[in-house]
């Protein structure tokens, strides 16, 4: 209830029990009713305008006594711990004012402060009772006590003390109204003041976290623009305090996340998300990017129902990121320094065996007496050097791809394409009387392609197919459109390929027939630079295999859009 309606029902009651009383002079009838409220509302107005608790209470002791009239007077509050009263300000056996803060005393131990903490509103006179001081000390043998709890509602916080020490008078039917007036206002200023500072308290421990806080906190209203930020923002991003006030936090986001970024931010306004944790790269002043966690959230504008406000807080990753990048790196070098090792070892016995067959024919060459044997030792040679020319080849052709190469996209007919492939393999297949199938989809579209790339790693697929297919088997290449793709499948009779070597064929000089010669198998390279060609045109080679049943090669490609 607002004091001004609280002094007024005071009034009210104090003017009936004046109105009733004996009749004094017709100018103090007329006065009397007037002073007391004049008089508090002064004093109220006084105390409103106290700064804190603690001066409001200093200042209700001092206004008590010399605008008021009580003899003395004094203030305590109920502590956190309800069980306790604490000291504010009192009146000293002399009259003057004295600082009482320091006491803290068990209410239990308190009967008439227990009694007035109970009794809502009430009054607790004492007309022939001990009088003491702030220590709980008998300062007088008998006189006037009153208590007057101080209440917030059903809540009573504290009290006020009077008694009659000094003047020895009993105190008035008026100023016991006053006192009961009084202490209803000191209840709802103190409230007010203790809210006040509760307040001053929160927001000072907020600004402290959020000023000094070593990761940027953003807020941000429903149209991106920023409300706050605290200096970590600025010195993370580089910008000013009025340059930041100028931007949007999407102005933050790199442009290549930006759109992310917004898609998420408008889930969190639309109620979709409570919150969200992303780790985006955002923009320095400088145009460096910053890799960075943000944690979104919402929450509702008090003040307006339908305008809400997130909050971002954001942590500088960037180093941390650097610092994984780097151990990434390391482990690939790791890696590399690993296949590097192990190509070596295997290029080094790839070519020391031809070489060996080389060098063994020649001597053998020097020392032959026939025509036909030396026929038969130049055919050796000639074969390893065939050989050794595949093996440099296929490792040029894999440094080659591995660099990056251009591709010369044209629009490509796949089926003439595979026509030509089974022109140049069929007499290959034919050598091991395999037999060769083509079935080919005449509707399949044009697809765009470098035609003697593709070219190349197709042959390299149906040419593996032909080379690990048994005499008398199959091979059949088929082309299709499925799921929007155009699909070359190449399919064979062979051995097949073992479940513990599958996941490995694509690898680089492996060979899953370990008891076939370098002289008679196939490099090692053909499938790596076929997925390598075929992965840079934006397409993928799969692979479906039963031992001692066959294969099949699916290599997938992507189409042109309508």
């Amino acid at each position: 209830m607002p004091i001004k309606e609280v002094l007024r029902g005071f009034l009210d009651r104090l003017r009936f029990r004046r109105t009733n009383a004996e009749a004094p002079s017709n100018a103090r009838s007329q006065e009397a009713p007037q002073t007391p409220l004049k008089l508090l509302l002064e004093v109220n107005n006084a105390l409103s305008q106290a700064p804190t608790l603690e001066v409001l209470c200093r200042q209700a002791v001092e206004l008590g006594l010399s605008r008021l009239g009580f003899d003395r007077l004094a203030i305590f509050l109920v502590d956190d711990d309800p069980r306790y009263a604490r000291g504010m300000w009192g009146t000293d056996e002399q009259g003057r004012l004295r600082d009482e803060r320091s006491v803290n005393r068990p209410i239990d131990t308190m009967p008439l402060i227990r009694e007035a903490l109970t009794s809502e509103h009430a009054l607790i006179v004492r007309e022939d009772a001990p009088l003491y001081n702030h220590l709980g000390e008998v300062v007088a043998s008998s006189g006037w006590n009153v208590v007057a709890g101080l209440w917030n509602g059903q809540q009573c916080i504290g009290w006020l003390a009077a008694d009659n020490l000094l003047r020895r008078q009993p105190l008035s039917p008026d100023q016991l109204e006053v006192l009961n007036l009084y202490s209803a206002t000191l209840g709802h200023l103190c409230t007010l003041k203790r809210v006040e500072e509760a307040l001053r308290r929160s927001e000072w421990r907020f600004r402290s976290i959020f000023e000094g806080a070593s990761i940027g906190i953003i807020v941000v209203d429903r149209t991106g623009e920023l409300v706050s930020f605290n200096p970590a923002c600025q010195r993370m991003f580089g910008y000013t305090s009025e340059e930041l006030r100028n931007l949007t936090f999407s102005d933050l986001i790199h442009p290549d996340s930006r759109q992310h970024y917004v898609q998420i931010f408008s889930d969190l306004i639309q109620g979709q998300a409570a919150s969200r944790q992303i780790e985006e790269r955002c923009l320095h002043k400088d145009g460096s990017t910053i890799w960075a966690n943000i944690n979104l959230s919402v929450f509702p504008n008090p003040t307006r129902r339908q305008r809400h406000y997130v909050t971002a807080f954001i942590e500088d990753i960037t180093e941390r990121r650097r610092m994984e990048e780097q151990a990434q790196e390391l482990i690939f070098e790791r890696e590399r320094v690993n296949l590097l090792s192990e190509f070596v070892r295997t290029i080094s016995h790839d070519f020391r065996t031809p070489l060996a067959i080389v060098n063994t024919s020649l001597y053998l060459l020097e020392r032959s007496t026939t025509e036909e044997d030396r026929q038969l030792r130049a055919n050796q040679i000639a074969r390893q050097v065939v050989h050794m020319t595949a093996l440099v080849d296929g490792l040029l052709s894999m440094v080659r791809w591995d660099s990056g190469v251009a591709l010369d996209l044209a629009a490509l007919d796949l089926n003439t394409l595979v026509r030509e492939l089974e022109t140049e393999l069929r007499p290959l297949a034919e050598a091991k009387s395999q037999t060769f199938i083509l079935e080919l989809d005449e509707d399949l579209p044009q697809l765009t392609a470098d035609e003697l790339a593709l070219k190349e790693a197709l042959y390299k697929v149906i040419d593996n197919a032909i080379q690990y297919t048994p005499a008398a088997g199959t091979v059949s290449v088929r082309t299709c459109q499925r799921d929007g793709q155009a699909l070359v499948e190449v399919e064979d009779t062979g051995i097949g390929i073992d479940s513990n070597d599958l996941p490995h064929i694509f690898n680089r000089l492996y060979r899953a027939d370990k008891a076939r010669s370098t002289e008679t198998g196939g490099i090692g390279l053909g499938l790596p630079i076929a997925q390598k060609i075929i992965e840079t045109h934006g397409g993928k080679i799969e692979v479906e295999s039963t031992p001692r049943v066959g294969s099949i090669f699916r290599v997938w490609l992507p189409l042109p859009n309508d």
